[in-house]
């Protein structure tokens, strides 16, 4: 760089900053160097595909292609995920960097019984538990999460850590591009997904397709999807297979009606109208305004989203009832209701 602060293209640093396929100046650019070369640097967004518990969720598949800027904290972009998915942001979340080698065991059969959730298992559950902790398999070379103490999935945190996995506790700490071309996990990060509620693991696959070289005011943006954003409070992605052929029906059995009722009525973010023939229905517009709205005052995240009253309560059985008087009958309602519907967890 100059001495007027103004970015020059050399031998010695082939990789001038207006290049939209490459890094910043410097690995300074971005910290120390930034007040200088703020002005000249602008390094374009990111195109990634968030590819929603891919292979189970199909016809159709639910996929958001969003241009992130890369100086976005993970915080930030987990905001951004919640409208694009229109979830609720009432469970818990991590993004993880998955290992090649060991990928992580599913825990739905051990969380989930045929009327809900049942008791959270020990450690030692796990196939290829082993008696010290350097030898359990280490699914996540990285992970990063904040402490949501309180919410109702909190108690499966303790199943997705493992000792010799890089942990990293507040989401505003670390920047997307931190995450994505590893400077600050020193390896590799071969498959990397965002993680939403931990008993039902909507998984989201992540890929980066490419650079958004238009982008230069550093903001969210949808660029495409398909598929309807999912029902939150269905029994996992299988659930939300279920929901549908619920829909699809020709004659609908008792169950199947009771499911749509549950989704038009009840569900934190269904719809009155339902989802037959609408499935496939994603709009475009309405994400790119709600994404706009929140960057331009975070406190609008919480004006688009569910209240989360059906959800809060999630892991009270109905013979607890009796033991909870603050709930509301509403609330009483709907909890037994995803308790004892079979599709419904």
């Amino acid at each position: 760089m100059s001495k007027s602060g103004k970015t020059t293209m050399t031998d010695e640093d082939p990789k001038a900053c207006g290049n939209p396929n490459v890094w910043y100046c410097s690995p300074a650019c971005l910290s120390a160097d930034w007040p200088s070369h703020k002005t000249v640097c602008k390094r374009p967004n990111y195109i990634i595909k968030f590819h929603l518990c891919p292979g189970v969720i199909v016809d159709p598949p639910v996929i958001r292609t969003l241009s992130c800027p890369v100086m976005a904290t993970m915080g930030q972009l987990h905001k951004a995920l919640q409208i694009a998915f229109n979830w609720s942001d009432i469970h818990c979340y991590d993004f993880d960097g998955d290992d090649p080698v060991q990928p992580a065991p599913s825990r739905s059969a051990f969380i989930r019984g045929p009327c809900g959730p049942i008791a959270i298992p020990p450690a030692h559950w796990y196939p290829d538990w082993k008696e010290t902790a350097e030898n359990i398999p280490r699914y996540h070379l990285a992970r990063v999460s904040d402490v949501l103490d309180g919410r109702p999935d909190f108690r499966l945190e303790a199943l997705r850590v493992q000792p010799t996995t890089v942990e990293v506790r507040t989401l505003d700490s670390v920047k997307l591009y931190e995450f994505i071309e590893h400077p600050l996990f020193d390896f590799p990060v071969n498959k990397i997904s965002y993680n939403y509620d931990y008993l039902r693991e909507w998984k989201h696959i992540m890929t980066v397709e490419g650079v958004d070289a238009a982008a230069t005011e550093g903001k969210f943006v949808c660029i495409s999807g398909e598929g309807h954003y999912v029902a939150e409070g269905t029994a996992g992605p299988l659930g939300w297979q279920d929901l549908k052929a619920c829909f699809r029906a020709l004659s609908p059995t008792f169950t199947q009606k009771s499911n749509m009722d549950w989704y038009e009525t009840t569900c934190v973010n269904g719809e009155p109208q339902g989802l037959k023939g609408r499935d496939r229905f994603f709009d475009k517009s309405d994400v790119h305004r709600r994404l706009a709205a929140m960057q331009a005052s975070p406190d609008e995240l919480t004006k688009t989203m569910g209240t989360g009253r059906c959800e809060s309560a999630e892991f009270i059985l109905p013979v607890f009832f009796l033991f909870a008087p603050e709930l509301d009958q509403r609330n009483r309602a709907k909890v037994c209701i995803q308790v004892w519907y079979p599709a419904f967890g």
